[in-house]
């Protein structure tokens, strides 16, 4: 009982949110109509100084940076969404773990740090896509911001040569799996908050 009001007040709250959006946006989209014939283009350096007032209102860089920055790094993105994930069968982890060797352990530390990142991007470009307001919801927000930062970890993260680096990769692993461990009741408290404000047929497309 006390989910379902939990839940219901979320909802009701996302929803007033919308129609605050939406009101906004018919706002200023009647007064762009207005003045777009009597407004000359901003200059080079007023220009400038909208753009750096903007970095400074959105944030810095690092960890700090906001989900709406986020979504304008598709251009890092873009590279790896461009990459299909290499499938790997059962067989295949059978036979690699049977005789493990030095060579054999970098080279899976190697392969896991290169296609993590593609997986990851491929999750992350599917978050752009949902509708903007699932993309408010502080649950899915902080699902989205743990995927990005996983993302930008492991991307980053040099090449695996020794098995010191392999113990250290081994030890970035273990705490992003720390970190996602409520990524799952994350995702669904998210969803049962938006279900009543995107249609059926969006959901299930």
């Amino acid at each position: 009982m006390a989910f379902n009001r939990i839940v219901g007040t979320r909802g009701q709250q996302l929803r007033r949110a919308a129609a605050d959006t939406v009101r906004v946006g018919s706002a200023f989209a009647a007064t762009r109509g207005k003045t777009t014939t009597t407004t000359a283009a901003p200059s080079s350096s007023s220009s400038s100084s909208i753009s750096s007032s903007s970095e400074s209102t959105l944030g810095s860089g690092g960890h700090g940076r906001t989900l709406q920055q986020k979504f304008y790094e598709n251009r890092i993105l873009d590279r790896y969404t461009a990459q299909e994930p290499k499938k790997v069968t059962l067989r295949q982890l059978v036979l690699f773990g049977r005789q493990l060797t030095a060579d054999k352990l970098v080279a899976s530390a190697n392969y896991v740090r290169s296609e993590l990142p593609v997986r990851l991007a491929h999750r992350i470009s599917d978050f752009q896509f949902l509708p903007y307001i699932a993309g408010t919801n502080p649950h899915l927000r902080t699902v989205y911001d743990l995927y990005w930062r996983a993302f930008d970890e492991f991307r980053k993260f040099p090449a695996v040569k020794t098995l010191d680096d392999n113990r250290r990769f081994c030890d970035n692993m273990k705490k992003n799996l720390l970190e996602h461990s409520q990524v799952i009741p994350q995702l669904g408290m998210g969803v049962s908050e938006c279900a009543d404000l995107v249609a059926a047929d969006e959901i299930d497309r």
